[in-house]
């Protein structure tokens, strides 16, 4: 409808956010198991057990920041997240009904 063509600079822009949340998620990652001493590479938790304890850790900790990981981080991202689109994209009914005249205009 717009006449150009700029699938290249939306795939380019999406790619390199990608790996901006990737590098991030990375980095949480690595600082929560640093901080709470977990042992890369256990199969089983008696194997993560008995390794924590060799190198004098507490289990308990180390099972909080995988609950960190699988719940509280990932929650707390979500939440600053709705409240970003809450604060600065409102959907109105006005915003609403121009969105949906603008939609079937183009076809959709």
């Amino acid at each position: 409808k717009m006449g150009k063509n700029q699938k290249g600079v939306l795939l380019g822009i999406s790619a390199m956010l990608f790996r901006f949340v990737a590098f991030i998620d990375e980095v949480i990652v690595a600082v929560v198991h640093e901080t709470t001493g977990f042992i890369p590479k256990q199969k089983t938790y008696a194997d993560m057990l008995s390794a924590v304890n060799a190198a004098g850790g507490d289990i308990e900790l180390v099972l909080i920041g995988i609950r960190l990981l699988q719940g509280v981080i990932p929650a707390l991202f979500l939440l600053v997240g709705v409240l970003i689109l809450w604060k600065f994209f409102p959907i109105t009914q006005e915003k609403l009904l121009s969105n949906k005249a603008k939609m079937e205009e183009l076809g959709f």
